[in-house]
């Protein structure tokens, strides 16, 4: 329907044409059938990324548009801006569910979690602020970053958030109290339905979501029982009890954060680095050196055997896990490479403005191989 790996090649240039001021964020659907876009001219908007034609163009907010989130099953938008707010928008309608009011400063960052049941937000006034998807209203607020939180993202069973700040530090949070337990076990919109662009009139329709992700008290991960016991507890707030760990380490900003499906946490900087993390322990894991750039976005491949790394220096690298090692340095078609993101079948990295062939990038031999480097991964995580 779309293109595949084989369609692309490094010089593919695709441009998204309509914003009437500088574009700041963009982020794909998990299929990257859509693309969302947000501006200083204050407008957010979706793209058909086969077509390039704007098929939702979102109003309401009173100032640039500084970060824009796609709901893991299509069904949900949600932006943030310098106005102080996040909206959380239905992406088949275009209709606005929920203003999100509560900061004092621009909106940095925002992040869904995995089954949508929650939205982070992250600003300028150096606080996290987690929300419900169903009600709008605010769970938590998290303090104590000594600047502004640059990046968010949750652990894919939803029992962490990670915040990266420009204070050069990452948190992680716990999301294990029962309160938050009550609402995964009540709560899950993204069940049964995602969202695609694929009429020829360009319009988002439904179709049946074949992975249900369910945010439930079940945690099929080996951690679990560790997350309570290692973070460290912050009794500012005694009746939700909220415990974190500070991951220290960066000598300079903190831009992007990510979780593996394993658990592992990954942190690009300005300070040209990578880390990658053991989020129970506060281990720093891997140390990855190589850019000449400030570090903008990371992601992990979907096998989580690979990190990309997007840089200002115009290359995305790529990195294998279990080594530490570069395996491939790619070069993208502008000055800064601000996006990078492996397609579901691990094989196309989106970049910015370059989409890089799937052929170009490492890949494990086999199973065995895979399971192997999983193996490796895992003994490196549960390591003391």
């Amino acid at each position: 329907m779309f293109l595949t790996p084989s369609d692309f090649t490094k010089q593919t240039f695709t441009e998204f044409i309509g914003h009437k001021d500088e574009v700041n964020c963009v982020s794909y659907s998990p299929d990257f059938q859509f693309v969302v876009t947000g501006s200083d001219d204050h407008r957010v908007r979706v793209f058909n990324v086969k077509t390039k034609q704007c098929i939702i163009k979102l109003r309401g907010h009173n100032g640039a548009i500084k970060c824009v989130a796609v709901s893991q099953c299509s069904r949900y938008l949600a932006s943030g801006s310098y106005d102080k707010s996040a909206r959380i928008w239905k992406t088949a309608s275009g209709e606005c569910l929920h203003v999100l009011s509560g900061h004092h400063k621009s909106i940095e960052s925002i992040a869904f979690s995995p089954g949508a049941v929650y939205v982070c937000t992250g600003s300028w006034d150096r606080t996290a602020r987690l929300w419900c998807v169903q009600t709008g209203m605010v769970l938590q607020i998290f303090h104590g970053h000594g600047s502004l939180v640059q990046s968010m993202a949750f652990s894919y069973d939803s029992h962490m958030l990670a915040s990266g700040s420009w204070d050069f530090t990452v948190r992680v949070w716990s999301l294990n109290h029962k309160h938050y337990k009550k609402i995964r076990a009540n709560v899950n919109q993204c069940s049964s339905e995602k969202i695609t662009s694929d009429r020829k009139d360009n319009t988002l329709t439904k179709t049946l979501h074949l992975h249900n992700i369910s945010e439930t008290e079940e945690d099929n991960s080996d951690h679990q029982n560790e997350t309570t016991s290692d973070l460290k507890e912050n009794h500012d707030d005694k009746e939700n009890e909220i415990e974190y760990r500070s991951l220290i380490g960066h000598t300079g900003n903190v831009h992007s954060v990510t979780f593996s499906l394993i658990g592992m946490l990954a942190s690009g900087s300005w300070d040209r680095t990578v880390r990658l993390w053991n989020p129970w322990k506060g281990i720093c894991l891997r140390h990855l050196v190589g850019h000449i750039g400030w570090v903008q976005a990371v992601s992990f491949s979907p096998d989580s055997t690979f990190i990309a790394s997007a840089a200002d220096d115009d290359y995305v690298k790529i990195w294998d896990i279990v080594s530490g090692d570069c395996v491939k340095t790619l070069e993208g078609d502008t000055d800064m490479v601000q996006f990078c993101a492996f397609t579901p079948d691990g094989e196309v990295i989106a970049s910015g403005a370059a989409v890089v062939q799937g052929k170009q990038l490492p890949k494990r031999k086999n199973e065995e191989e895979i399971k192997d480097a999983e193996d490796q991964l895992l003994a490196m995580l549960n390591c003391d």
